[in-house]
């Protein structure tokens, strides 16, 4: 584990309990309609075989409902590409995606009142 997402996850526990979605693998080539879907809170992913395997974020439809920011701690050997749900925006963008490097973490907070992540990536 990185430096920087070891970090993370003691700032994130520390402060309250936060559950971590412990040892994902992100989908090769599944993009926007097949990437691992992700669920609110802390998600660590330790197996991206390929550099742009991919996780999506939950619809801002209803999914997403509750604490709204999900993080995402790399911690794979290959940069991973995190979508948003068909239909929301990333950082303003329909149906984007944001790339978390290998070694660090990406923080998406949702903003419900217009269907919209925002996120950034660290490394």
């Amino acid at each position: 584990m990185s430096t920087t997402n070891a970090a993370l996850l003691a700032a994130l526990i520390a402060p309250w309990p936060l559950a971590v979605n412990d040892g994902l693998t992100a989908t090769a080539a599944g993009g926007q309609s097949l990437g691992w879907p992700l669920v609110g809170g802390a998600n660590r992913v330790i197996i991206a075989a390929n550099a742009g395997d991919s996780l999506v974020l939950p619809s801002l439809s209803g999914e997403a409902e509750g604490g709204g920011m999900v993080f995402v701690v790399n911690d794979a050997a290959n940069a991973v590409s995190v979508y948003c749900g068909l239909g929301d925006t990333l950082n303003g963008t329909l149906n984007s995606s944001l790339s978390v490097a290998s070694g660090g973490f990406g923080i998406f907070v949702k903003v419900a009142a217009n269907f919209d992540w925002r996120a950034a990536a660290f490394t």
